[in-house]
């Protein structure tokens, strides 16, 4: 990934390395997701803090122990394999109407 920028700190055979024409539109994908779920789904516990006074006598130390609701994967999981399609069935259509049926 990006071996030109990190090739000081990492040996070439680490890298995951992608087709230079795939990976600004990848990463930019990806990123987006990433700042789609922060927004659209935030975790609305609440943190508290504590004082420790064993640790540090000034300030207070949140409390990392803070339980989240999980979504249910298996309910999820079923719902989005009931809708799953082979994108070669030409349900998903080019602009001008006409079926896409896979990369040529």
């Amino acid at each position: 990934m990006a071996p030109d920028y990190y090739a000081d700190e990492m040996q070439h055979e680490q890298m995951i390395v992608l087709p230079s024409h795939i990976f600004p539109d990848h990463i930019e994908h990806c990123l987006d997701m990433l700042r789609q779920y922060l927004m659209c789904q935030p975790s609305s516990a609440i943190w508290t803090y504590d004082w420790d006074e064993s640790k540090n006598k000034d300030n207070p130390a949140d409390d990392l122990h803070i339980e989240h609701q999980c979504v249910d994967w298996e309910m999820l999981d079923g719902w989005a394999r009931e809708r799953v399609f082979d994108i070669e069935d030409g349900l998903v259509l080019r602009p001008d109407g006409t079926p896409y049926r896979g990369s040529s």
